[in-house]
C-alpha cells in the first residue's frame, strides 16, 4: 500500500481526540489547531500544521476542511503529488488496515475508475431531498439560498439534474486525482463562494459530469469501517 496517501483532518479548537491511524508509514493528519498534535502522534498519524486562521466557529472550520477534502493542499505541499492514489477521511470515519485491504480490492477491481465514493446509509435520490435534511443545521442553512439558486439554474439550464443518488463524502477514495481534479476544484470552490459547508450538495451536483469515473458503493459495503465521534 506504500502507493497510497490516507489524510483526514480537524480544523479549529472544538476538537481534542483523533481516530487511530489505519497506515502508520503513509497516513498524515492536517490541521491549522497546534494542540492536536500530540493527540495525533500518539495515534499514529504524521502530522501536518497547516497556517490557516485558528477559530472557534465550528461554521468556519467546517468551511477550512474543504481545503484537505477537495485536494487543494496538493498545491502547497508538493511533497504528496508522488503519490499516485489519496485516500480521504473524515475525522469520524474509524478505520484499521483491513479497511485499507477493502479498498484495495475494490481499486484493484475497477481500474477505469477515478474515485469511489459510498452512497447515504438512508435512501436519498435527488438534491432537493438533501437541501431539505440539510436545512436542520444552521452552519449548511446559513447560506443555503445560494446553494438552492445555483441548483436551480444548473437544472434550468439542462446542466444537471435533480434526481441523482445522493453520496456520502466522508470517505474519498481518489484512485487518479489528476482526472478528477476538475470535479474537486468545482465543489471546493463553490464552497468557498457561497460560505456553504455543505459539499455533499455540490458533489451531487457536479459529479454528474463525471459518471464515467466514479463508482458509487453501497454505504455497508466496507464493513470494517465504522462512523463515530473519536474518543
Amino acid at each position: 500500500m506504500n502507493d497510497y496517501l490516507v489524510v483526514s483532518c480537524m480544523f479549529g479548537t472544538g476538537f481534542d481526540k483523533v481516530h487511530p491511524a489505519p497506515d502508520a508509514l503513509n497516513s498524515y493528519f492536517f490541521s491549522n489547531n497546534p494542540e492536536l498534535e500530540q493527540e495525533a502522534r500518539e495515534k499514529h498519524w504524521q502530522f501536518v500544521l497547516v497556517d490557516v486562521p485558528l477559530s472557534d466557529d465550528l461554521f468556519e472550520s467546517s468551511l477550512q476542511s474543504k481545503y484537505i477534502k477537495f485536494l487543494q493542499f496538493l498545491g502547497d505541499f508538493r511533497e504528496f503529488e508522488q503519490y499516485q492514489r489519496i485516500i480521504y477521511l473524515d475525522h469520524k470515519e474509524r478505520t484499521s488496515p483491513a479497511s485499507l485491504q477493502q479498498i484495495h480490492e475494490l481499486v484493484v477491481a475497477h481500474p477505469d475508475k477515478a474515485v469511489i465514493v459510498r452512497e447515504t446509509p438512508r435512501l436519498k435520490e435527488s438534491l432537493r431531498e438533501e437541501v431539505e435534511a440539510s436545512l436542520g443545521q444552521e452552519r449548511y442553512a446559513r447560506n443555503m439560498d445560494k446553494t438552492v439558486a445555483l441548483i436551480e439554474e444548473m437544472v434550468a439550464a439542462g446542466q444537471a439534474s435533480q434526481t441523482v443518488r445522493i453520496c456520502n463524502t466522508g470517505l474519498l477514495v481518489f484512485t487518479d486525482p489528476a482526472s478528477i481534479r476538475g470535479l474537486t476544484d468545482a465543489v471546493y470552490q463553490q464552497c468557498m463562494q457561497h460560505r456553504q459547508p455543505q459539499c455533499q450538495i455540490y458533489w451531487s451536483l457536479f459529479s454528474q459530469q463525471y459518471e464515467d469515473k466514479i463508482l458509487r458503493i453501497g454505504w455497508r459495503d466496507l464493513e470494517s469501517i465504522e462512523r463515530r465521534r473519536p474518543v
